[in-house]
Order: structure tokens, then sequence, then C-alpha cells
């Protein structure tokens, strides 16, 4: 039969001309991942919610019951894993939402490269096999034209109706007869709509999206990487589109409202207007026409951030205080302490009815002012200088009120984390020569005492 070596060299031919000019860094499918996958797509989520190792799990061969007692070993850590970054983060404001964003977009980042590893395997599965039939049914017929034997004829035909039987049944049951380029689309588009709906929630509290709820939605994200989500956003054939002048007006007469219901706020009802506006008002950001759900809380220096921000100072402050209590319980019936520890006690309670007293009165005013400007801002014509400057004044002025308020929380922290330092160095039995520098940090400590008046003013330091 002079026609099969005919048509296996064709396909040898075909086969061996389709690799040799690329590199390692690409193929005839796709360019490859920029980071080691196996470096940078597994996720250890106790290390990663906790910033350190994890539990490191036995090798040795182990029965169905040692088996199970490890895997409930680490689902019990996981768990606590959880628990922990709850009692921590819960009332941090910025500090604790921000870590949980991290944490999230961690999740992300690797299914996002695995994702792209998937939808190129797609490609290559549907190319490779589209080619090897094709070649196949299109070489079959045109050597059952050229031989003259009928039964090899027949043969050969029946070869190219089979390969191309194939190719349309492999379509269908992997594909429901889509070309790939529409399961991928479907896809992307399944997935960009299951981003969108996480950054809006990334605005809310740690009570309102915990961070067992962003790892969810971050599992969820990635189950959407498959064939049958893309198959079934393809099904549905769901379109967007958006109409930016209708938009635009939108935001504007939202804004304009807000700037009115802020002018005729009374000094109480301020913080509940600023949470509500700032849910309601339009996100600013958009990334190909799709709004990508930022707020102003999430802006460097915004009105609800710097409040934020500072009932999580008054938290550091409280929690540096309880550690270096803790910590210094086994020497309070020192003879040569006592009385500096008992002392060091009394520091922080009178420190924070100060920031209460001084600051946080005037962190809620130039809050209402920055964000009265921005507002004023998004309502004015374009380009206009004498809002932009104003909004700019604002931004100082809040940032002067949050440096005071930042430098007397961080003159604790650095004098009691001294303290710290110098109990841990005192070994076990103590070492004679570092008593002397406890008894210098404790001192140093107690001499802290910042007089914060109006405005939240700092004029003295220490007593």
């Amino acid at each position: 039969m002079k026609a099969a070596p005919l048509l296996l060299c064709l396909v040898l031919a075909a086969c061996s001309t389709t690799d040799n000019d690329y590199d390692k860094y690409a193929d005839k499918h796709s360019a490859f991942q920029l980071v080691e996958r196996a470096k940078f797509e597994p996720i250890n989520l106790v290390s990663l919610i906790r910033g350190t190792e994890g539990r490191i799990r036995k090798i040795h061969k182990m029965s169905a019951l040692e088996q199970m007692r490890e895997d409930d070993a680490a689902a019990a850590e996981i768990d606590g894993t959880f628990r922990d970054f709850a009692d921590l983060n819960r009332n941090t404001g910025d500090v604790g939402r921000a870590r949980r964003n991290e944490i999230q977009e961690r999740i992300l980042g690797a299914s996002d490269q695995r994702c792209n590893d998937f939808k190129t395997l797609l490609q290559k599965k549907q190319a490779n096999v589209s080619f090897l039939t094709g070649l196949t049914a299109t070489g079959s017929s045109v050597a059952a034209t050229i031989v003259t034997n009928v039964d090899r004829s027949k043969l050969l035909a029946g070869i190219a109706g089979m390969a191309s039987g194939y190719r349309a049944e492999y379509s269908q049951a992997f594909f429901a007869n889509a070309a790939i380029q529409v399961v991928v689309a479907g896809i992307d588009s399944r997935r960009r709509t299951a981003y969108e709906q996480i950054l809006l929630a990334r605005k809310d509290s740690l009570v309102a999206y915990p961070l067992e709820a962003a790892v969810k939605d971050g599992i969820r994200y990635h189950g959407l990487c498959s064939t049958v989500a893309g198959l079934q956003e393809a099904g549905e054939a769901v379109r967007y589109y958006n109409e930016p002048g209708l938009a635009a007006a939108a935001r504007t007469i939202a804004r304009s409202k807000m700037l009115v219901d802020l002018q005729g706020a009374n000094a109480d009802e301020v913080i509940d207007k600023l949470t509500k506006w700032q849910n309601i008002v339009p996100a600013e950001r958009y990334l190909a026409g799709n709004p990508l759900g930022a707020t102003a809380a999430e802006e460097k220096g915004g009105a609800q951030s710097l409040l934020d921000h500072f009932e999580s100072s008054l938290i550091r402050l409280q929690r540096r205080s309880d550690t270096l209590t803790a910590l210094s319980k086994e020497f309070e019936s020192d003879p040569e302490w006592k009385r500096d520890i008992a002392t060091s006690k009394d520091i922080v309670k009178p420190l924070k009815a100060s920031l209460e007293g001084q600051c946080r009165p005037e962190l809620i005013l130039k809050a209402t002012d920055l964000l009265t400007s921005k507002a004023a801002l998004a309502a004015a014509p374009d380009g206009d200088p004498q809002r932009a400057l104003e909004v700019q004044l604002a931004q100082q002025n809040a940032d002067l009120s949050k440096a005071s308020s930042d430098f007397v929380v961080a003159g604790y922290i650095e004098r009691a984390s001294a303290v710290e330092t110098a109990l841990k160095a005192l070994g076990s039995p103590i070492v004679k020569d570092k008593r002397p520098a406890v008894t210098a940090a404790l001192a140093r400590l107690n001499r802290y005492a910042p007089t914060i008046v109006a405005k939240c003013a700092v004029t003295k330091i220490e007593q």
C-alpha cells in the first residue's frame, strides 16, 4: 500500500516542524508563566495568615488512623489560625482590613497563574486533536483519490471519515461544540465579574466581611476556572454595556447630594453620614470601563481611613501595654523594680484619655472638612484649581493631626519595647550585669507623660 508510507511521512514531517522555533520561555501555544509554578502557586493558609511557618507534616508512611489524626490536627490549626486573626484584628480598622485583603489577593494571584496554565492547556489539547485529526482526514482523503485499488480507496476514505468524526465527538463531549476561544472568554468573563464583587466587599470591616469569607470568595473565584464555567457563560451569552455619559451623570448627582447633606449635618451626625455616603457614592477607579469598587475609605489619607487609623492606633497602644504587663509580672516582687513596674502600668490609661478627648474630635472635624472638599471638587467643573487647592489644604491639615497622635503612640511603643528587650535579656537565672539596663529603660518609660492640648497639639513629652 504505497499511500500509507506517504501519509505517515506527512504526519511526521508536520509534527517535526512545530516546536523547533521556540525557546525555554515559550512554545507554539503561549509564553510560559513568569513565576515558577512550584514556588508560587502552593498556598499554606497558616503561614500566609500568621506570617510564620505552619505545622511540618510527617513524611514517613502513615497508617490510615495516623493520616486521619494528622489531617484533623492540620484542620484544627487552620481553624485556630482564623480565630487568632479575628481576635487580633477585628477592631483595627484599616490595618486589619488591609491585611485581610493582602491574604486574599495572594490567593487570587496564585489562582490567576494556575488558571492561565489551564486555559493554555485547553488550547493545546484542542489544537493538537484538531491538527492530527485534520491532517489524517486530509491525507486519507487525498490518498483515497490516488490509489487505484477500490478496497484500499474505501479504507482510506473510511479513515478520513473516522478522523473527522473523532474530532467532532471530541469537541461535542468536552467543549459542547464551542470554539476554545469562546470557552476561554467565558472563563475570563466569569472571573472578572467575581473579582469586581470581591473588590466591592473589601471596603467592609472585618466584622461584616471576615477573613473566612474572604478566603471562601478566593476559593469560589478559583473554582470558576473550569470548562463548565466557561460554557455556562457562553451559553448565557452575557454581554456588558457601559454607558459612560449616564454613569458620569449619576456620579455627579450623587456627590452633589452628599455635599448638601454634609453641610447641613450636626456634629453628632458626621460619622453616620460619612459612612452612609462612602457606601453610596459610585466607585472612582475603572479598568477597561468596569468599576473596580474602590471607595474613598480605601484611599490613602481618605476621611474614613483617617478615623480608622486613629482607632487602630489606640488598639496598638493598649496591646503594647498589655504585653509589657504580662512580661513584667514575674519581676513585680523585685525590690529594685517593684515601684517602677507598678508606675509603668498607669501610663496608658491617662494617655488614651488625652488622645480620645483632644485628638478624636479634631480628627472628626478634619475628616469632615476633607470629605466635604473632595465632594465639592467632584461636583465642580473639571480642572477647578480653587477646589483642588482646598482638597490639598484639607489633606495637609488632616495629616498634621494624624501625625500628632501617631507621634504620641509611637513614643510609648518605642519606650515600652525597650523595657521588654531589657527584661528578655536578663536570662535565667538573672545576669547581674543586665539589671542596670532594665532600671534605665523603666525610668525612661515612666518619665513619658506627653501633654496633649486642644486641636491635638503636643506641648510636652516628659515629666
